[in-house]
């Protein structure tokens, strides 16, 4: 089957949604398709072989100009081609072209609009290319962003059109009035023009049925999946030495009553940025927790805590530093590091500092170490280098992808209990649950998996053996191909 994938660039960063794009496409070839991974805006960055083509369609020059210039709108193509060269994008991004929702309202509304929005010429642009040269019988978008193009392409081809569903609400949730609601009442009648979205969990499928106000049974559930390549058993497992510890997962009990004790000085708001309804819910779930959290006691003093994501507020390094304080302020926790890896932008890099001077105030500046963006070797190093690691992101996530990664290496994971992570460790008994926005409460969990070594152990395990049976790129694709197949059916 000839499929197009039309996959948003994010810059100059590593992006989640590009990495899992590139890795189906790559699936999706092995397993014997024909797969065009088309860059929208700018190309692409991934930690492993880039699939893409070398184009870019709606470039990001092309697009800001043409928002902000009518002259831009109808300029010849062959001027446009030069302004999507990939090697101008690149250069570009980052450096000029803002990214924050704040400041893109009345962009982020054209696109919407598609072929009714100041960007129609590449609208054009896009279906003449692909009616006469591509011709392809099924076209993914990469996020409901891209929506304003489906309508034009589904006409003009006689395609099927899906979109994935990749946590775009918390972009459009930092959108100011008028645009925000503009934006969603457009949103919602483009998204009833799709033949299907592709949510990865359950969780952000039930959430976005409602915030799109589209028939829940339209949403398909495909779980991400990883290329395995390189992944595997941890260098150095501080929790290899005892088996036993915990026995079936009827000795679970549930962490839903907050850890006694004072809350720690809060850093920063861990509020959502908005007071909108279309906040998320947490999905309901408990967590598994050691009945006995006090046996096979291991001392904190070689215990690495890690975290791997994007450094910016709404990923909640600042709640893991203060959780990091409460935990050494135990007696045996002397030896304790937490270490961070992960994009940061220009623009974050004041809120990687505050961090480091309230952690040197705390007297714990020399246990703390931000290891910069790692590629994908480094990645697997740094995981298999962590006795466990801890995301306590402050909105709800829609897919975890770098919990995925982590068990992929057997790391154990302490989690916020919201979004996409409960029915993640629910489905892979990989780690532990706590209260978001409470770092006494994830200092208690983080503790309760230091502790117990054998529990901590088994998490691991559990967690690779799982994703290595229901989360690899291999499972990802079958599922994907068994969509397109069906949509492809039901329009002939």
């Amino acid at each position: 089957m000839k499929i197009v994938h039309l996959l948003a660039g994010a810059g100059g960063m590593y992006c989640g949604s590009c990495m899992q794009g590139n890795t189906l496409a790559m699936a999706l070839r092995e397993a014997g398709e024909h797969v065009l991974l088309v860059p929208v805006y700018t190309p692409l960055r991934t930690d492993d072989e880039d699939a893409s083509v070398g184009r870019v369609v709606f470039g990001g020059i092309n697009v800001y100009l043409q928002q902000h210039s009518a002259l831009f709108r109808h300029t010849p193509w062959f001027l446009d081609r030069l302004l999507d060269n990939p090697a101008l994008l690149r250069w570009v991004s980052g450096r000029a072209l803002s990214t924050r929702p704040e400041q893109l309202g009345p962009l982020t509304l054209s696109m919407l609009r598609g072929d009714e929005g100041r960007q129609a010429k590449e609208v054009e642009k896009l279906v003449r290319w692909l009616a006469r040269d591509v011709r392809p019988e099924v076209v993914h978008l990469s996020n409901v962003l891209l929506v304003g193009m489906a309508r034009r392409i589904a006409e003009a081809l006689r395609v099927p059109v899906v979109c994935s569903l990749s946590g775009e609400d918390t972009f459009l949730e930092r959108i100011p009035e008028p645009h925000y609601s503009e934006a969603q009442a457009v949103l919602r009648e483009r998204c009833g023009e799709l033949s299907a979205l592709v949510a990865m969990s359950r969780y952000y499928a039930d959430f976005m049925a409602e915030y799109l106000a589209v028939p829940r049974e339209r949403i398909h559930v495909i779980p991400p999946g990883l290329n395995l390549t390189g992944h595997g058993k941890k260098g150095t497992q501080l929790f290899s030495g005892e088996e036993g510890g915990l026995g079936g997962m009827g000795d679970a009990v549930s962490l839903s009553e907050r850890p006694e004790g004072e809350k720690g000085t809060q850093l920063f708001c861990a509020k959502h940025p908005s007071g909108r309804s279309g906040k998320r819910a947490p999905f309901p779930v408990s967590p598994i927790l050691p009945s006995s959290p006090e046996k096979s006691c291991v001392p904190f003093s070689r215990v690495t805590i890690g975290y791997l994501s994007r450094i910016a507020p709404e990923k909640g390094l600042h709640q893991l530093a203060e959780a990091f304080k409460l935990l050494v302020e135990q007696e045996d926790a002397r030896g304790a590091r937490l270490v961070a890896a992960g994009y940061l932008s220009p623009a974050d890099r004041p809120y990687l500092d505050r961090i480091r001077s309230q952690l040197a105030e705390w007297g714990l500046a020399d246990r703390f170490e931000y290891a910069g963006e790692p590629d994908r070797a480094g990645k697997i190093a740094f995981l298999q280098s962590l006795d466990v690691m801890s995301l306590p992101t402050l909105q709800a996530e829609s897919k975890g992808l770098a919990v995925l990664e982590a068990w992929a290496n057997g790391v154990p994971l302490v989690l916020p209990d919201h979004g996409a992570f409960g029915e993640l460790v629910a489905d892979t008994g990989g780690g532990l649950l706590h209260e978001p926005h409470s770092p006494p409460a994830l200092a208690a969990a983080l503790a309760r998996m230091i502790r117990d070594r054998a529990f901590a152990r088994q998490c691991g395990l559990r967690a690779q053996q799982a994703i290595h049976d229901r989360y690899h790129a291999g499972l990802t694709a079958r599922r994907t191909m068994e969509l397109y197949r069906a949509l492809v059916t039901s329009d002939g």
